[in-house]
């Protein structure tokens, strides 16, 4: 007898569910419409932020990587602020947001830039890459030098 009467408290009583819901079908109504006027409104105001993912490829002189991007990615963390939050937070102007070296594939640095346009992050992601290519200039001309010079050489050797 007590399994019987446990089963039957344990059932619910659909008619007597979506009476009591009718009966509270204006509160239902009410609070259903001012969250949903509440997220319409939420939505439109919100200013959308756009996210730019870009990659450094690090380049080889003479079968060796120009920079270890680790180095790189601590170099350019330091000079861009990326993990001091107080020096770089204003979307209008573009945030760089990560620097990492991508899984897998050793000489790449992924960037990610975000802005309220996707212009402004784009130009964001292009500072760094500007930055990056200056900073590397000198070691590139100065084998570029090297090369030069060896075939000069080489040249003088076969001229006599």
């Amino acid at each position: 007898m007590k399994d019987r009467e446990y089963i039957q408290e344990d059932e619910i009583d659909l008619r007597e569910l979506f009476k009591t819901i009718w009966e509270k079908k204006l509160f239902v109504i009410l609070f259903t419409s001012i969250v949903t006027f509440s997220a319409i409104i939420f939505a439109y105001n919100k200013t959308p932020i756009y996210e730019v993912k870009s990659y450094i490829e690090l380049g080889f002189i003479d079968n060796k990587i120009i920079e270890e991007p680790a180095i790189l990615e601590q170099k350019l963390k330091v000079v861009f602020g990326i993990d001091n939050n107080m020096m770089n937070n204003n979307l209008k102007e573009g945030i760089i947001t990560s620097i990492s070296q991508t899984k897998n594939i050793k000489n790449f640095l992924e960037i990610k830039t975000e802005a309220i346009s996707n212009e402004i992050a784009i130009a964001k992601s292009r500072e760094i890459l500007e930055y990056t290519q200056k900073l590397y200039e000198p070691k590139i001309e100065q084998y570029k030098t090297l090369v030069n010079n060896d075939i000069s050489n080489i040249e003088n050797e076969i001229n006599f």
